[in-house]
């Protein structure tokens, strides 16, 4: 394997933590950037373009609170394109109705490469398994109670205020 393969299988993986961060933090603008323009989805509840796939996310995000945490990724790389499958397990909470589940499944990918950017060009998601079960009384209120920096899937959780500025050692609440 070269040093540019590795640079490629590399750049995949990062295409993917970025494409999770935005589903999970809610930000329409990552979720976009994973794919190019005239892609593909069809991840069961949603078959389109990526530009619809966003527009579906976006309608359910009020609804939902996400975690999406992602195992292997098979790479196998052909020049400018890549057949990937990335393993996930993904927690969803629906907020209204009091119903929590957790799916296991694979995103299998086609990735294309152009100048030095990797993005998903057509993607289908296949559901392994899933497990669903009533929110416990009282989780919400627990959450609600955590202040807006300590609660995950908004805009205002803290990732978003560590990732605004460089990673510099000498700021921020540890210095």
């Amino acid at each position: 394997m070269t040093i540019d393969e590795l640079l490629d299988r590399e750049a995949i993986r990062e295409a993917m933590a970025q494409y999770a961060r935005g589903i999970d933090r809610q930000d329409a603008d990552l979720v976009r950037d994973a794919y190019w323009p005239e892609g593909w989805d069809a991840h069961g509840s949603h078959e389109g373009t990526p530009a619809q796939f966003v527009e579906f996310v976006q309608a359910n995000w009020p609804l939902f609170r996400m975690q999406h945490v992602f195992g292997q990724h098979h790479i196998e790389l052909a020049g400018t394109r890549a057949n990937v499958e990335t393993q996930f397990v993904a927690h969803h909470r629906l907020l209204e109705q009091g119903i929590e589940y957790v799916l296991g499944g694979r995103y299998n990918d086609r990735f294309e490469k152009r100048g030095n950017v990797w993005r998903v060009l057509h993607r289908v998601v296949v559901f392994d398994w899933r497990r669903q079960w009533s929110s416990a009384e009282g989780d919400e209120e627990k959450m609600s109670a955590l202040p807006d920096r300590n609660r995950g899937g908004t805009a205002n959780d803290y990732s978003w205020e560590l990732f605004r500025s460089a990673p510099d050692a000498s700021t921020g609440p540890w210095a």
